[in-house]
């Protein structure tokens, strides 16, 4: 379940064209 919910995330935030950087930060939060 979270691998597909990261997958997802992950799918909305390089089409949106954001830095990885930034979500990696995110998360760490």
């Amino acid at each position: 379940e979270m691998a597909v919910g990261f997958a997802v995330v992950t799918a909305i935030f390089r089409a949106r064209d954001v830095d990885m950087t930034d979500m990696a930060a995110d998360l760490k939060e």
